[in-house]
């Protein structure tokens, strides 16, 4: 066990914080390998740091493993307890209902899910609830098509894993003898890695897996998210998905009534597909949903 000091040691070099901005940021760990311009990707130590910005200064932080270093496997409890012990910034931080970290100001939330650690300004993430609503769609009301044209990669191999799950309530109304109306809103977000033996476009999918509560009518999908992407022959092709699932649960207690609608989350199926939707590579979050995409 002599090993793990080191270990922490290691963790805790490489540690943003919310706050700073791309400069520092830099400082810290060296010209990004990804910049998006408020979405960087940075790697050190073999720990892959995935930053987005707001205002110019970092609102959300993802540490994993950076698979393309050679590190194998996922960040074990102790790098991650490491990891977020050097970005608590002296607040207290509470664990609630929905198994998130809450700091005492607030302002700040983080989850440890799969082997990652997140950490995110509560700001940013009514800005992303915000701009997922927003998105334009179609003339149905349907997303606008993705589509590719150029040469698709070759043996396209997919690492993807929930990078972030969170939680809230929103009680419209509540009595003291038991009536209520309450959303509940669930966000989901997968990390998707991509590598290839020769590069390549393709679009990522990202099928979300849910159930109807009124209709107890079992799995499907309920929602498809696309990304046009030019997977690079070396190193790794990052991309982040998001859904929100959101359920209604109402109580009349004087009438002996319990409504409960909307989509319960049950997973998520990644696919990579070519210009003429060839599936090139898939990953579920548990196998047998693979079956439920078409």
């Amino acid at each position: 066990m002599r090993f793990l000091p080191l270990l922490l040691l290691s963790c805790v070099t490489v540690s943003a914080k919310i706050g700073e901005t791309k400069e520092l940021l830099t400082t810290r760990y060296g010209s990004p390998i990804e910049d998006g311009g408020d979405a960087l990707v940075f790697s050190k130590g073999g720990i892959l740091v995935k930053v987005d910005l707001q205002n110019g200064k970092c609102a959300r932080i993802r540490f994993a493993k950076d698979i393309s270093s050679g590190v194998e496997g996922e960040l074990n409890q102790a790098q991650i307890s490491s990891l977020f012990a050097a970005n608590q910034d002296g607040l207290q931080w509470t664990r609630v209902a929905d198994g998130t970290l809450r700091s005492s100001d607030g302002q700040r939330q983080a989850v440890a899910a799969d082997g990652s650690l997140v950490i995110q300004t509560a700001a940013f993430a009514v800005a992303a609830a915000k701009a997922e609503t927003a998105a334009p769609a179609g003339p149905s009301g349907e997303p606008p098509p993705v589509r590719v044209s150029g040469a698709p990669p070759t043996r396209v191999a997919i690492m993807a894993k929930t990078a972030s799950a969170g939680s809230g309530r929103d009680k419209k109304w509540e009595t003291w003898w038991g009536s209520y109306d309450k959303d509940i809103f669930r966000e989901r977000v997968v990390g998707i890695s991509l590598r290839a033996s020769t590069p390549g476009q393709a679009i990522v999918e990202t099928h979300w897996i849910g159930e109807e509560i009124e209709k107890n009518s079992g799995n499907k999908v309920v929602e498809v998210s696309r990304e046009a992407v030019m997977i690079s022959g070396q190193g790794q092709t990052s991309v982040e998905m998001g859904c929100l699932f959101v359920e209604n649960d109402t109580k009349y207690a004087a009438l002996g009534v319990r409504e409960r609608k909307g989509i319960r989350y049950a997973g998520w199926v990644v696919r990579v597909v070519d210009g003429g939707g060839n599936v090139l590579a898939v990953q579920g979050s548990r196998p047998p949903l693979i079956a439920l995409v078409r």
